[in-house]
């Protein structure tokens, strides 16, 4: 229990004392699997009460499903409240909710911002008059992919925390341990439940543990497929830009072969000209000599071609 204290504390920024963990079969607005690694109340070091749900899949809208769940979190809040405190209820004594959505793997949304691998919502909604109310639905989304990206010359507790969380580089492991021993122990509890998975499959943890959450998936999976048809779509668009250029390029080769050969003929038909005015003029020398052995004269004009 201290250790996800002390995860959740410092995802929150705040210290964290967890009064229980709630079970799975709350005011649920729908009987589909969640996915969820545990759902438990917490109280904050001022006195407010929250309740945190974590998650650690990559959704397809993560915003939208995480506000479901914050939704369902005040319902459950209201519920108990109402039961506690009777007609002494208001909605005044409604404390925030937190959903906190740790994502291993692909999203579009937030590798939009590869330098921030931690997005908080605000405490207060503002409205477009600059009237300001509390808010009671918080998020906040962490985002392992885009954190093992990035440098960290120092770990801090976050930090270490989502190391222990998302990488197995052995590097990465020894680097956590010296700055945090504390980790250690963790390691050695993994490599325990490694070789003695009983004892995994015997915690008593929400029922939600390991259940697979289908209709996610499935929209990953229609996602995933929409994707490489678009994909094919594109080669089998590019494959035809291709085509269509190598023709062009056969027909410009075809065109720059007749131009050869048409260059060619021209230049063998210059060659012919040439030699039948050379011919030519050797002719009218002869026929000039002749005349002028004769005693013909004939104008200069009379030979010109």
């Amino acid at each position: 229990m201290d250790r996800l204290e002390a995860l959740i504390s410092n995802i929150l920024g705040i210290k964290v004392t967890i009064l229980s963990i709630l079970s799975d079969s709350g005011s649920r607005m729908t009987s589909e699997s969640a996915l969820m690694f545990m759902d438990l109340l917490a109280m904050l070091e001022d006195g407010t009460l929250v309740n945190v749900e974590i998650q650690r899949v990559a959704h397809l809208f993560p915003m939208e499903r995480a506000i479901c769940y914050g939704s369902d979190l005040l319902v459950r809040e209201y519920s108990m409240l109402r039961a506690q405190m009777g007609k002494s209820f208001s909605y005044n004594s409604m404390r925030p909710v937190y959903v906190i959505v740790l994502m291993e793997g692909p999203s579009k949304k937030f590798d939009q911002f590869p330098g921030n691998y931690v997005h908080r919502s605000p405490d207060n909604v503002i409205f477009d008059t600059g009237l300001t109310e509390r808010n009671l639905q918080r998020y906040v989304f962490i985002s392992l992919d885009i954190f093992r990206e990035l440098p960290h010359n120092e770990l801090n507790e976050l930090d270490a925390w989502l190391t222990f969380l998302s990488s197995d580089d052995p590097a990465q492991i020894k680097r956590l341990i010296d700055a945090y021993p504390k980790f250690m122990e963790y390691y050695r509890e993994i490599i325990q439940f490694r070789y003695h998975p009983k004892e995994v499959l015997g915690m008593t943890m929400t029922e939600a543990i390991g259940i697979m959450d289908d209709n996610a998936y499935k929209m990953m999976i229609d996602e995933m497929r929409d994707d490489l048809a678009q994909k094919q779509h594109n080669l089998k668009e590019l494959q035809g830009t291709l085509l269509e250029t190598q023709n062009d390029l056969e027909q410009t080769q075809n065109d720059l072969e007749q131009t050869q050969i048409d260059l060619t003929q021209a230049q063998t038909t210059l060659f012919e000209t040439r030699e039948d005015l050379q011919k030519s003029r050797d002719e009218n020398a002869i026929l000039r000599k002749l005349l002028e052995e004769n005693g013909i004269t004939i104008p200069n004009e009379a030979f010109d071609n």
